[in-house]
């Protein structure tokens, strides 16, 4: 269900007409779903180490940042 969220959100950006800085849609998709997954972990019955997950979630939200600032900018 998160990835076809995000393939309907990213849909109109594609259509739109070619990015400016290829890949940047790529790139913030793949973090939105990792972010996605990352939030859905304490679901989950496996036991994961939160530490781990704190990390990633906070890599991934600095590096949609920086996705969000370069499309902006550029």
């Amino acid at each position: 269900m998160t990835a076809l969220t995000i393939g309907i959100g990213t849909l109109p950006f594609m259509l739109a007409g070619p990015p400016r800085l290829p890949g940047l849609v790529f790139l913030g998709s793949i973090m939105v779903y990792t972010l996605g997954r990352q939030l859905l972990f304490p679901l989950r019955v496996d036991p994961r180490i939160r530490k781990g997950r704190t990390v990633t979630i906070l890599a991934c939200s600095l590096i949609l940042g920086a996705v969000i600032f370069l499309s902006i900018t550029s």
